[in-house]
Formats: structure tokens, sequence, C-alpha cells
């Protein structure tokens, strides 16, 4: 996403043509989507993908668009000074929830430059400071490393319980994420609940992106008519963690969709 507000200097003028503009232009994707949930009672968070050429800076311009945009719908300026964060939100610790998939494609010194206080690109003490959920892919990335990285937690990797064939007879297959994996979640969830951090697991009914991706065949996994589903939140359940995450609710395209439809295409599955 583009970035938030515009910076200092201009004096009213500035600040009378944001609000001209803020009039005039027509509500992003991201606005309609807020407004929408707001509407029927729900609560949003944000969720950051990874994109080719994603940096430190591309981040805190992501960060800048999604939380200007829900002070915007809430009636205030994009760079306005920090209000209390819209009702509409996920909150933790008071602060918005945003979800980094793939956080570890970043190195240390981005992280520490957007959630230092004296970083170049922080975001504390800032408009868009917000409460930021790394991914737990690996037992290496433990507890002790996403709060060193200023993380608030974490979540797992979508649900796997059926890894990839070992490319050797009896050797681990390291292509699946160890975080994935339901059995280790109620560990991880203790881990993190001790070091007073979030840990969220990410149920999946399974996936198939090719329909789309004839050459992503590698990513399918069956949905077992809804049984990887059922495991996938008992795991979740029994770890106890104060809360799931749900890899797609409409993802059709990679074939994560759990909304129901009938007709016309793919079945859902279970």
């Amino acid at each position: 996403g583009g970035g938030g507000g515009a910076g200092a200097g201009g004096g009213g003028g500035a600040a009378r043509a944001e609000e001209e503009g803020s009039r005039t232009r027509p509500p992003s994707a991201l606005a309609v989507a807020l407004a929408a949930a707001s509407a029927a009672g729900l609560r949003s968070g944000f969720f950051l993908a990874p994109h080719p050429g994603r940096s430190g800076h591309t981040v805190r311009s992501d960060l800048a668009h999604c939380l200007g945009e829900a002070r915007r719908m809430a009636g205030g300026a994009a760079g306005a000074a920090a209000p209390a964060p819209p009702a509409s939100l996920i909150l933790h610790k008071g602060r918005p929830v945003v979800l980094v998939r793939e956080s570890a494609g970043l190195p240390r010194a981005a992280w520490d430059a957007i959630l230092e206080r004296s970083g170049a690109l922080t975001i504390r003490g800032t408009p868009d400071d917000a409460s930021l959920l790394g991914e737990w892919a690996s037992d290496a990335d433990g507890s002790d490393h996403i709060a060193a990285l200023g993380f608030d937690g974490a979540a797992s990797p979508p649900a796997d319980d059926e890894p990839d064939e070992a490319e050797e007879p009896g050797e681990p297959n390291w292509r699946t994420p160890w975080g994935a994996a339901p059995e280790h979640w109620a560990w991880c969830a203790e881990v993190f609940r001790s070091a007073g951090l979030v840990f969220l697991p990410t149920a999946t009914p399974g996936a198939d992106p090719t329909p789309t991706r004839p050459w992503a065949a590698a990513a399918v996994r069956d949905r077992q008519d809804g049984a990887r589903y059922v495991r996938a939140w008992r795991a979740a359940a029994a770890a106890g963690g104060g809360g799931v995450l749900l890899d797609s609710w409409n993802g059709w395209v990679g074939g994560t969709q759990v909304e129901a439809a009938s007709g016309g295409g793919a079945s859902a599955g279970g």
C-alpha cells in the first residue's frame, strides 16, 4: 500500500487541501472493507503479505496507509496527532493489531528501524504505532527472538500436518515450516505466554492453487472432506493461545476459502 498522511509544513493551507482532497477522492478498497466490517459489527486487524521488493521502507509505508485509512474512517486526518485507536479495530495493549506474514524475510536492521523508539523509521509514539505479530516458522524463531525484534507476538504459518516427502528416506523435510505442525502449537503457546507474548495458530482447511497456478502442485493440501480443518481447529483450541488465525475466508485463488458457496465453481470441500 501507499504512504499515509502529508508531511509537516504548509500551514493551514495544507490542512485545508487535505480536507478538501479527502472529501473528493474515492474511498480506497481498504476503507470500503473497514467500513463494511464495522457496519457488520466486526472489528478489523491488518495483514501485511510479502511482495517483491519488500523492505523496511515499504513496510513503514504500508503501516501508514493502513492506519491512516482507519483514522480517516473514524473521522480523523491521516497525519493527525495520535488519537485513541478506532473502536472498530482489534487492539492489543491499546494498539491496532498488524500481522506480518513471512516477517523473517526482512533483516534485523529493518525491524530495529521500525520497532525501536529511536529507529529511523519508528512507529513508536507516532499515529501509526501498532502491535505487530511476526510469523514463527521454525523453532529457531523463538519467543526471545520475536521479543528482541520488538514484536508483540507471532502467528504460526498455515497448519500443515502432512509434510511433503523428504528428499531422502528417513530424512526430515525442511520445506514444511516447524511452526506449521499443529502438534507443536500447545508448546508454542506456553512458551509465548510465559514471555508475555501473543501466539496465534493458523487454521487452514487445505489448499489448491493449481486452477490458477498449475505449476504450484507442491502446495496442494487435500481437504479430506473437512477432516484437515477439524484437526487444525482441535489443535488450536487445545493450545489455548487466546485466538485463532484463519488462513482465509474467501481465498478462492489459493483454494483456502471457507465461505459458503454453491454452484458454478469449485467445491468448498467440507
